[in-house]
């Protein structure tokens, strides 16, 4: 049975937080129209929102609920009946349910007495093992607020303890203060003029507050803010979608760059980037950029042009064509900070970011991709790197992949490779990995970082890669065709094989240090006639290994998974 762990997140009222699911409620609207108890609460349905995780990754669900309310956080008496909501989708493992719509859970039962919320998960959806999530959760008081219904029809004849002199519903003598910023002019209050935004700044100009008033500022040769700021939002400003504003952007440079602002919303467009100029949104949840999938693999939701920069954003592809590519990169210089990457639906591969081509730099940070590859027939990938015609250069850092469902191909969380006479390096930091397939052809196999090319460095610093693929092979690391990898504080499993090398066309070269590596099959396992290398350095080594006659494996201060080395301390465990 798979543990369940439920966050629940947002919305403004807060309960208790409890060892395995913590959670926020949102009472339901209530139209009151007369004083009897029906017409208080006609439908007390409430909004429950929440984030499922399977040991601490999103389900993808769908899945399968039932809730229950209780008198008592333990035993005690279920009041009305149990509430089944089946086939609930699933978005990052984050869902959003109504409860109580028919009255499951009596129509007097909120009446100001303890209730307790009981929670079982089915995922995915008609597996029929549904799981119970301890303990019940205490509810605040939102659904309660029903009972307020009547406040609004209540006469002043039927309100006890009132004071003198408000039975004529005027309020004779009370004295009202403006405060700061405010003056009062008869019965109205206004803000004072100092107080007030400037209204008419020029395009050159910034807002800013001197201390005592706001006013209209231009920016010091030396100062960090853009001079040239275009607002995009959904109710009208400059612009109303992102495409158009930077249309709209003709003399962008490298001493004259623009910043596009976008407001919250969900723009549904593919956007093609111009050089110096940032994109940036409110937050990765609350400005969304998304698009459908297309025929090829040259296309994506967001395409990035040199010396720019995407952030505090999502960007989603939701598929229904060949190929669902997010971002695509054939430039230089372009960086993605803070931004959500989601891709799905693509019936050959799945694409969260495709970095290809001859660049110098490219830069990845404070960043998630997640990908559902249910459904692909050919390749996915979280993050493609290809060197094919020139050098290539990426930094990773503080990022992490997400990727799985049932597909007929091969999944990757990172995928390197450099043609030949090429080369491609990549240096990652804290990175976190998960890659895993659940497809059931000959080709379902799933690799956590695959690095190929004689050109090819990786430079894997801090995080993990796991790589899970049942009904094929799961790589945790993959070298071949003469790739160089350097690992340090890095974690590795695959279901198959912690680390795998093919040598292919040229020696493959791999270094571990300070790391643990752990397969289902093999730790390591080396194939192939060239003279491939693999060092282990002061790791743990979790399974047994199978190294071909022709390579070698070097071990210092290694040891296994009981803590020990009977061969010594330069030998392999």
């Amino acid at each position: 049975m798979r543990s369940k762990t439920l966050l629940i997140i947002l919305l403004a009222l807060l309960v208790p937080t409890a060892a395995v699911v913590g959670m926020t409620m949102a009472a339901g609207t209530v139209n009151t129209t007369s004083n009897t108890q029906e017409s208080l609460v006609p439908n007390q349905v409430f909004t429950y929102q929440g984030e499922l995780l399977n040991d601490a990754v999103p389900e993808p669900g769908p899945c399968d609920f039932q809730f229950g309310l209780w008198d008592e956080l333990e035993l005690g008496s279920q009041l009305g009946v149990t509430q089944t909501l089946s086939g609930v989708s699933l978005y990052d493992g984050r869902f959003t349910v109504q409860l109580n719509d028919s009255h499951q859970f009596g129509i007097n039962s909120f009446d100001g007495s303890p209730r307790y919320l009981a929670i079982e998960v089915d995922c995915p959806s008609g597996s029929g093992a549904y799981v119970p999530l301890s303990p019940r959760q205490p509810l605040t008081p939102a659904p309660y607020s029903y009972y307020a219904g009547s406040a609004g029809s209540t006469p002043w004849t039927g309100i006890l303890g009132m004071p003198d002199g408000f039975a004529d519903g005027v309020d004779d003598d009370t004295l009202y203060d403006a405060g700061t910023g405010l003056e009062l002019i008869s019965t109205t209050f206004q803000l004072l003029n100092s107080y007030q935004l400037p209204q008419g700044c020029d395009p050159d100009q910034l807002v800013e507050w001197t201390g005592s008033s706001w006013g209209c500022v231009t920016p010091d040769s030396g100062s960090t803010s853009y001079a040239n700021v275009v607002v995009v939002a959904k109710d009208g400003s400059d612009f109303t979608t992102v495409q158009g504003a930077l249309d709209s952007i003709g003399d962008a440079s490298t001493d004259n760059r623009y910043l596009v602002w976008v407001a919250p919303g969900v723009y549904s467009e593919t956007i093609d980037m111009v050089s110096y100029v940032d994109i940036e949104g409110a937050a990765q949840n609350l400005t969304r950029l998304q698009s459908a999938g297309a025929s090829t693999a040259d296309e994506a939701t967001v395409e990035a042009a040199a010396h720019s920069q995407l952030r505090f954003l999502t960007v989603e592809n939701i598929g229904g064509d060949s190929n669902a590519i997010a971002i695509l990169s054939e430039v230089d210089d372009f960086s993605l900070l803070d931004v959500r990457v989601f891709a799905s639906g693509g019936t050959a591969a799945n694409r969260g970011i495709r970095i290809v081509g001859g660049l110098k730099l490219n830069r990845i940070s404070n960043s998630a991709i997640f990908l559902d590859v249910s459904g692909s027939t050919s390749s996915n990938y979280g993050i493609q790197v290809h060197a094919n015609n020139g050098t290539n250069n990426v930094e990773i850092s503080n990022v992490s992949i997400d990727l799985g469902g049932e597909s007929g191909s091969f999944v990757y969380g990172l995928n390197h490779s450099v043609n030949a006479g090429r080369t491609g390096v990549i240096t990652a930091t804290n990175l976190s990995i998960r890659a895993e397939n659940s497809g059931s052809s000959g080709s379902s196999g799933a690799y956590g970082v695959y690095v190929s090319g004689s050109g090819a460095l990786m430079n894997f610093r801090g995080g993990f890669s796991t790589a899970n693929a049942p009904n094929h092979t799961g790589h945790g690391v993959y070298g071949r065709d003469g790739a160089t990898i350097i690992i340090r504080n890095v974690s590795t499993t695959g279901s198959a094989y912690g680390v795998s090398v093919s040598g292919g066309t040229a020696p493959v070269s791999i270094r571990f240090d300070s790391s643990k590596i752990e397969g289902g099959t093999y730790s390591a396992y080396v194939t192939g006639a060239q003279s491939s290398s693999l060092f282990v350095g002061a790791s743990l080594l979790d399974g047994s290994y199978d190294i071909a006659a022709s390579s070698t494996m070097t071990c210092v201060a290694s040891y296994d998974e009981n803590y020990s080395n009977i061969n010594g301390f330069t030998a392999c465990p």
